[in-house]
């Protein structure tokens, strides 16, 4: 198991990279980024026409959701900011540390919500599954330094 160490400094720093492109998506492209999660984002940018309600509702909050897409594209971006900076520092237990609490918990409950809240079972996989192995990688890494 001496090759987890350098496994885990690859996929960890491979996922940095990463969290910083999907973030900087996020701000910059938000219609794309909600998408992967399920989340459709009108991108014509017109008003309603006639007296549906429930269209007028959707329209009035798109602004709404677009900031806030926005502002999860911020917090991945900073996410992959402050692992890029663990990693630069050498600190590499507080990174596997970060990287088990976000496979469990961002992706496990990204991957839980987009299955049965959105009903969106293949998005739920795709979110669980990366995110669950990294925190595996991430807590056999911390497991072999003790």
């Amino acid at each position: 198991m001496e090759y987890i160490p350098a496994v885990f400094k690859a996929v960890s720093v491979t996922f940095s990279g990463l969290a910083m492109w999907i973030g900087a998506n996020g701000v910059f492209r938000p219609t794309s980024f909600a998408a992967g999660f399920g989340i459709p984002i009108d991108n014509t940018g017109k008003a309603p026409r006639g007296g549906d309600r429930t269209q007028h509702q959707s329209a009035t909050s798109e602004p709404t959701t677009r900031a806030y897409v926005r502002l999860m594209g911020i917090r991945e971006l900073a996410t992959g900011v402050i692992l890029a900076l663990f990693a630069r520092q050498g600190k590499w237990d507080e990174m596997a540390t970060i990287l088990v609490t976000i496979g469990v918990l961002v992706a496990g409950t990204d991957g839980l919500f987009l299955a049965r809240v959105a009903g969106r079972t293949d998005l739920g996989v795709f979110h669980a599954l990366p995110g669950g192995m990294i925190a595996l990688l991430s807590g056999l890494f911390l497991w072999q330094r003790t």
